[in-house]
């Protein structure tokens, strides 16, 4: 399928769906992102095009992955994906490098002679681990570093030759600012909500805190001053030992009463967690139709209040349809 043929097909998708949600607003989308609404016309003038939820790193490791695509206007796909997008990916190619015992990227590593003495400064690849590594640096046809002063490399010749034990100071990645993975995953949640669940979902003013988190970081905040949620329903976790090979959404429902319901999006290592408002007469219904299926699970979270219900979400608004979530979320049912 021709690019522009495609980007008409998740056209014909996105305005069908909020033309559900919304009656009457004709051939038009809406930008997840900034929300301004754009016509059909805008794919031929290269306005609007198809935003990948999960950035390539992610995509290349699952099938799911890659094929979930939404339309965005151009400006803010370049944002994400130039910022939250990028760093998002390159912290998980560092820790890939890690494990496989070679480190992504070039790094600054110091070796320290003895206290008040100038380091000598490196900028090497790095292969192996913490305990046994290797170095390798670039050098010209004379043998003379590419990427380091003559002296250094003088002084690095001398405690070789007189086989000097030194300390040694590896820097971080001179490119990752981990302030701003977060962000990403964060985006890459809230867009896979909107390719599940559709117009209904993500045009609530529930989802007001997530686009301005998200909006802040990709309109050049500074990381540092934008705090990290810690809401009950907007957050993101990352685990220690838990890990999933495919993007999964989910709809959590805690036993507790004084907690919230929220969608919960898992992928590698981390949980993203985001505000659903819903209709309670269509929860509290679900729970009629299915009280003997789950009577006995729902005896145990009597006793348990820190557990919860997980509605898995299997469905998206890019094959328009109808269905359970539609109800929860809002949609009114002809009698």
């Amino acid at each position: 399928m021709a690019k522009e043929e495609f980007l008409g097909s998740l056209f014909d998708a996105h305005t069908k769906d909020l033309n559900d949600v919304y009656p009457n607003q004709g051939d038009v989308i809406v930008c997840p992102i900034c929300l301004l609404i754009f016509p059909r016309t805008a794919i031929k003038e290269r306005i609007l095009t198809d935003g990948h939820v999960w950035p390539q790193y992610f995509r290349k490791k699952s099938v799911a992955a890659k094929n979930m695509r939404v339309l965005l206007c151009c400006e803010c796909n370049h944002k994400a994906g130039s910022r939250s997008d990028k760093q998002m990916q390159l912290s998980e190619q560092i820790r890939d490098g890690e494990a496989n015992g070679e480190w992504f990227g070039n790094r600054k590593v110091q070796l320290i002679r003895k206290p008040g003495e100038k380091p000598i400064n490196l900028n090497v690849k790095i292969s192996g681990d913490m305990k046994n590594f290797r170095i390798t640096g670039r050098i010209n046809k004379n043998k003379q570093w590419i990427d380091g002063s003559p002296d250094d490399q003088m002084r690095f010749h001398e405690i070789i030759e007189k086989g000097e034990r030194v300390s040694i100071l590896i820097h971080p990645h001179k490119n990752l600012d981990s302030e701003k993975v977060p962000a990403g995953w964060i985006t890459s949640a809230y867009l896979m909500a909107f390719y599940t669940l559709g117009y209904r979902y993500i045009l609530d003013s529930s989802l007001n805190t997530v686009r301005d988190y998200i909006n802040a970081y990709i309109n050049g905040g500074d990381s540092k001053k934008i705090p990290l949620p810690k809401e009950e329903i907007f957050t993101i976790r990352e685990y220690k030992s838990a890990f999933y090979l495919n993007p999964e959404i989910n709809f959590i429902i805690p036993w507790a009463e004084k907690k919230l319901v929220y969608l919960q999006i898992n992928f590698f290592r981390y949980e993203v967690r985001l505000p659903f408002r819903y209709v309670s007469l269509v929860l509290d219904a679900l729970f009629r139709e299915e009280k003997q299926r789950i009577s006995q699970i729902l005896a145990q979270f009597s006793e348990e209040e820190d557990k919860f219900l997980t509605m898995p979400i299997n469905c998206t608004k890019i094959d328009p349809h109808e269905c359970f979530f539609d109800l929860l979320l809002g949609k009114s049912v002809a009698l």
